[in-house]
Order: structure tokens, then sequence, then C-alpha cells
């Protein structure tokens, strides 16, 4: 990298900083929050920081990451190849950019990836980062449901919803079609859609599900619910779920898919 000319005023109100890099001029404003770091790069002359200032583009296609059948590079995101163009494929993006630990993305990603229906993964990936559901560290995800006041399910009363309880069925029974809202199948949502279909002396608890057991994601309730043919019941609501990333308490058969090369 040669800069052969450059021109500063370093006045955080009007002020602006030109420089001429391997030929092509790049100028920034004060009026760009990225203007005091351009400034301070310049000055120290840490240029690969100054470019990221000027080309703030670059700290994105300079990313690289590979995990299974998951890349990262120029700034896109591929699965076996193919580039998905998600909201998980930037949220990918963006934690890789800060530093974030993307491990539990791409688990999830691997996971859902042994999901037999292709609905139910191009609805999964943006249902679960519209609505904030966050994920475990071994890629399965967090839900939130309404059951009646005995832990038993609200429909029929007959499943019980105790901690620690894993309940599933087989998947060719729970409906697919997303245009069917309420129909056979276990359910699931945000924290919205669950209070929302609670009553009375109802309680909400917090459900564990791989996203290969995910069916389909209805379209009623404005996409806030789920259907699935298996889950787990891992406690008792008691705040909203806000972290990124929280432990898994659902061990699956396909917990072995997403472990790490080397991992024991």
């Amino acid at each position: 990298m040669e800069i052969t000319a450059s021109l500063l005023n370093p006045n955080p109100t009007d002020g602006f900083l030109t420089v001429v890099v391997d030929g092509k001029q790049h100028t920034i404003l004060a009026s760009n929050p990225l203007f005091a770091s351009a400034v301070s790069a310049f000055q120290i002359k840490d240029f690969d920081a100054l470019m990221l200032a000027l080309e703030p583009s670059r700290k994105f296609l300079n990313l690289y990451a590979k995990y299974e059948q998951i890349e990262v590079k120029d700034g896109s995101v591929f699965v076996d190849g193919d580039s998905i163009q998600s909201v998980v494929a930037d949220r990918i993006i963006n934690f890789l950019a800060d530093g974030v630990d993307c491990l539990p993305i791409f688990k999830f990603i691997t996971r859902l990836q042994l999901n037999p229906s292709k609905r139910a993964v191009d609805e999964l990936y943006t249902f679960l980062e519209h609505k904030h559901l966050p994920l475990t560290e071994t890629g399965t995800f967090l839900a939130y449901k309404a059951v009646r006041h005995d832990f038993t399910d609200k429909h029929s009363g007959k499943f019980f919803n105790g901690v620690g309880e894993v309940l599933s069925m087989p998947r060719n029974k729970v409906d697919d079609d997303k245009n069917v809202g309420c129909s056979y199948g276990f359910h699931a949502g945000t924290l919205e859609y669950a209070s929302n279909f609670a009553c009375g002396s109802d309680k909400l608890v917090l459900v564990e599900i791989d996203p290969a057991d995910v069916v389909s994601i209805p379209t009623d309730c404005e996409f806030q619910k789920l259907r699935t043919c298996r889950y787990k019941v891992v406690a008792e609501y008691e705040r909203p779920l806000d972290e990124h990333v929280y432990e898994s308490r659902f061990s699956t058969e396909h917990d072995d898919d997403v472990m790490l090369c080397g991992e024991a």
C-alpha cells in the first residue's frame, strides 16, 4: 500500500481527510461517523485501519471462515457451495466483523441442513432472526410455549410439559402447510405469541428445538409460531430471552453432526 498524497483538516465539525492510495483518491468528511477513526489511523500510520475507515466494506470482504459445509468469503455465506441470502447470513457476517463467536450459528445451519423439508429450511432462516429467538451453543434454539396450569398442552390437555420432558410425534403427522394456522403438531413461538395464547392460570415454559425437527411456520399470527415434531421443555418462564446464546439442555441424534473436528 502506497500513499502518494494527502490533505488533512482534523476539525471535528467541518474537517476532511483526503488520501491517494495506490493511485486511487479517497476522501472522508467530518460528518462521517468513522472520521475520527480515520484521522487517528492516518496520524499513527496504521494504514490497514485507515483503509477500513475509508472503505468499511473491506471489513466484510476480507472475512473468511469455514465450518463443515459452511464457508464465509467475499462478503457472502455459502452452504454446500450455494450462497444463502438471509438475515442469518447477515448475522454471521456482522458477528465475524465484530469478533463475536459464530460457532453456534454455524452449528444451527448444520442442523438445519439435516431438515428434510426445503420449505421448512427456507422459512426457519427468516423466522428465527425476525423474531429474535436465541440459539444454544450446540445449534438448537429456544422458544416460548403456553400451557395449562398443570403443564398440559392447551389444546387437548393430553401432553404433559413439565421441565425436562421431551415431547415427540411422527414427523409425517405434523401439518406442513403454512397456510393452515391451527392444526396437528407441537406449537411454540415468540414471547408475544405465547403470552397472547395464554390466559387465566396458564403458564409459560421455555422449549428447546432442533432445527432439523421444524416442520412449518404458519402464516397466521404474523409468522410468530412454528410447528415441530419434537422439543424439550427446559424451564419455566421467568424473564425474556435476551442473550445471543444459551446453554443447551437437549441432546439429539444430530449432536455428532455439529461437533468440531478434534472435539471429543
